[in-house]
């Protein structure tokens, strides 16, 4: 069963190096290795990160893998977005791989179509099937299980990406966030970049909240271009972020199954760029909410004396 798709890639501007190194550079993938703990309907890698778990039944468990097989292979790089078997979209900022039954592409929202990754995963040339489910883990990193038709044996596919996100920490404040403020700010602190950089590598210009709660946010918010920030300070990034379009976000899902809905934990995902390609960056952040207040009731007219 495909999946809905529930957000807009609104990322090929804010986010042109992630898109643009997808399409471009080269990719490096494994040889297909066997599947041994029977065949899963579908697969996902996040938010379980490190590991590759597959769905059997109503149960999510770590798939098990045996060894490469030596197969005579083979490459096709003509997917064509109405042979779209599976697609996943993948953290941080929300890009969109497509898998049909033998070629691997990543969706150019600019020209709507898919874009084939290259080089291409290889596909064997003796055996009946194809590409059947795609995952992917919050580093970049792509699987694409390829499954016989006759036995459904399946065989994992693995791809490395030639740029990787690194993780920081991020810190919002204020630590409650009342779903009624009308604040102006809500300040976030970036700490533990990677090695080599300091919060003067930052492109401030790209640094947005891309998704609440795992969810991708149709238009990203971003840095706040009129608030204060501070970039000088050698291991800590403060800058401020609209509040009002945050609450709205986290407001608007809220709103659409309250029930459902934790307000001790909303989850804030950060990404960012440096002022060269070679750094990417995701953070992510937990605070409590506080439901808005109902509408007060309008006040009955008065009487004339």
């Amino acid at each position: 069963m495909k999946k809905t798709i529930i957000t807009v890639f609104a990322f090929v501007v804010l986010f042109g190096f992630a898109v643009s190194g997808a399409m471009a550079q080269t990719w490096v993938w494994t040889q297909p290795i066997s599947i041994t703990n029977g065949t899963f309907e579908d697969f996902k890698a996040y938010p379980v990160y490190d590991v590759l778990n597959g769905l059997q039944g109503s149960t999510w468990i770590p798939i098990g893998i045996g060894v490469a097989v030596g197969w005579t292979l083979g490459t096709d790089t003509a997917l064509l977005v109405a042979d779209e078997v599976d697609f996943v979209v993948t953290p941080p900022i929300g890009l969109k791989y497509g898998i049909d039954d033998n070629t691997v592409a990543v969706w150019d929202a600019g020209t709507e179509e898919y874009v084939a990754l290259d080089p291409q995963p290889t596909v064997p040339v003796e055996k009946t099937g194809g590409f059947t489910h795609i995952a992917a883990s919050r580093d970049g990193t792509i699987y694409v299980v390829f499954e016989e038709t006759a036995t459904r044996a399946q065989y994992l596919l693995e791809g490395t990406p030639p740029f990787t996100w690194e993780p920081v920490t991020v810190r919002f404040t204020p630590r409650s966030l009342n779903l009624s403020s009308r604040g102006k700010w809500v300040t976030c602190k970036i700490s533990d970049f990677p090695d080599g950089y300091t919060p003067a590598d930052v492109n401030l210009d790209n640094l947005c909240i891309t998704a609440i709660n795992d969810q991708f946010l149709e238009v990203p918010i971003c840095r706040a271009t009129n608030g204060p920030a501070n970039n000088r300070n050698e291991s800590k990034l403060m800058v401020k972020f609209d509040r009002l379009g945050l609450i709205d976000a986290i407001a608007a899902q809220y709103s659409y199954d309250p029930d459902a809905f934790d307000l001790n934990n909303v989850k804030i995902t950060v990404a960012g760029y440096g002022l060269d390609e070679e750094l990417q960056f995701y953070g992510e952040d937990f605070i409590k909410t506080k439901p808005p207040k109902p509408p007060k009731p309008p006040k009955p007219p008065k009487g004339r004396s």
